[in-house]
């Protein structure tokens, strides 16, 4: 009995701290996504499933919750057409209890109505929007985001706004510096898909997922291990007497080794989830094997990969005739053969109007 006793208050203390334990892991992490139309989900069919910020709260587990406080045509400047700090949302998004805060804003500031006359006013009204969220209680973490792409058929675009689009990217970069913020580039991740923007501003379902899960790697630093770009492969061809760069993606913080012609090069990849090495100059030859060992996933091996001369030719469609549709193709083929010459073909989609991209 004198035992049962003793073990009484043990029993008690770890009771106790099983339940903390719980209540700690119960809590929610909430993250409050502020933004214009893209991220409302302006465009979208069936937007309450398809915006992004919903696509994002679908990636997490059970202990993230995400909110969306877009709202269409709203701006950064406090003066202008529409200042998201007179919105409702801004109201909302401040007492939300956010642990992360993402701003995704300055797409509508380019507008004739607010950048000529207010553009001096951005960088000072942007750095007060993020600082305004870091005062909050709950003290959140603010990233902000580098904007989604505008393609030609915006009427911004051809209103000759392209340059005040690339002066706000400029800004945006800038200002994650100033207040010590993460950025996420948005743009670099989509501006390869024009088909994904019918309204070539506001992103389908999958621009959407595109835009979730490159922010679900921003909180979480999980990028899907490993990955190299589309580019590289089999029979591939690298410029001789030139540095030679390979780059990637890989979760964030991870270490990558690369090894290549007896040549060896490592970097720790960013928070971004992007890694770069440089390999020196290299006289033509081959084949070489090349490695890309990473600590986190499983090593990524090229077999067969070159040095020599990499040509780029571009034009129109009719490059991609066929030399066997020629007349003498035969002879011609058969005196022209070379073993050592790889062809990589990329042939653009058509846009609507028959242009090519």
């Amino acid at each position: 009995m004198k035992s049962n006793r003793k073990s009484k208050p043990s029993i008690f203390i770890t009771i106790v701290l099983l339940l903390f334990s719980y209540s700690i892991y119960s809590q929610k992490i909430k993250v409050a996504i502020v933004g214009k139309g893209v991220t409302y989900g302006t465009g979208l069919k069936n937007r309450a499933n398809n915006s992004y910020p919903v696509q994002l709260q679908r990636l997490f587990d059970g202990r993230y919750e995400v909110s969306n406080f877009g709202c269409s045509g709203t701006i950064v400047l406090k003066k202008g057409d529409k200042p998201y700090w007179v919105n409702p949302e801004f109201k909302k998004s401040k007492a939300f209890d956010s642990n992360i805060v993402i701003i995704h804003l300055g797409l509508n500031d380019q507008g004739i109505k607010n950048w000529p006359k207010h553009k001096e006013k951005f960088v000072n009204d942007y750095l007060d929007l993020i600082y305004t969220y870091k005062a909050l209680p709950t003290k959140p973490k603010v990233m902000i985001c580098k904007m989604s792409p505008m393609f030609s058929g915006c009427h911004w675009f051809e209103e000759g706004m392209l340059e005040n689009f690339n002066k706000i990217q400029s800004k945006i970069e800038s200002i994650s510096k100033q207040a010590n913020v993460d950025l996420i580039d948005l743009h670099e991740v989509l501006y390869r898909f024009p088909e994904y923007f019918p309204d070539n501003i506001h992103p389908t379902k999958e621009g959407a997922a595109i835009i979730a899960k490159k922010i679900y790697g921003a909180i979480t630093g999980n990028y899907g291990g490993l990955k190299l770009p589309v580019l590289f492969g089999e029979n591939m061809v690298l410029q001789r007497n030139e540095p030679i760069f390979i780059s990637g993606v890989s979760d964030a913080n991870d270490r990558i080794r690369v090894v290549f012609n007896d040549e060896k090069a490592e970097v720790k990849v960013g928070n971004d989830g992007t890694w770069k090495v440089a390999l020196p100059p290299m006289k033509a030859g081959g084949p070489y094997m090349l490695s890309i060992k990473s600590k986190n996933s499983e090593e990524i091996i090229i077999n067969q990969v070159f040095i020599g001369e990499v040509w780029l030719a571009s034009g129109q469609p009719n490059k991609a005739f066929e030399t066997k549709r020629i007349m003498h193709a035969q002879s011609i083929l058969k005196d022209s053969i070379n073993h050592n010459i790889y062809l990589f073909s990329f042939i653009g989609k058509a846009w609507p109007d028959g242009g090519v991209f």
